[in-house]
């Protein structure tokens, strides 16, 4: 392959090649949560309210009440998901 088709296959093949153990999506893109999927992370973790959530091992709710900016932090179960998968050992370490 050759062209931008080609650099996307080298690029997700060398993501994969590094055996991520967790992926985060933060702004809710389902393209960026296909890309996310494709680099073959242990775990993924993001929000799918515009699509993708087959895509999640977890699909964590967001306070759409917040400010855009704000949702990744906003977002109380994000942060009790992140402390459960670190626990469980299938997180960073």
């Amino acid at each position: 392959m050759d062209g931008r088709a080609g650099a996307l296959w080298r690029t997700l093949r060398g993501l994969r090649r590094e055996r991520y153990d967790l992926a985060l999506e933060l702004r809710s893109d389902v393209r960026d949560i296909g890309f996310m999927a494709a680099a073959g992370a242990r775990v993924t973790l993001g929000n799918s309210w515009r699509g993708g959530a087959f895509l999640l091992d977890r699909d964590v709710s967001l306070d759409l009440d917040a400010h855009r900016v704000e949702w990744p932090w906003a977002s109380r179960r994000l942060r009790e998901t992140n402390s459960l998968a670190l626990r469980r050992g299938r997180g960073l370490g």
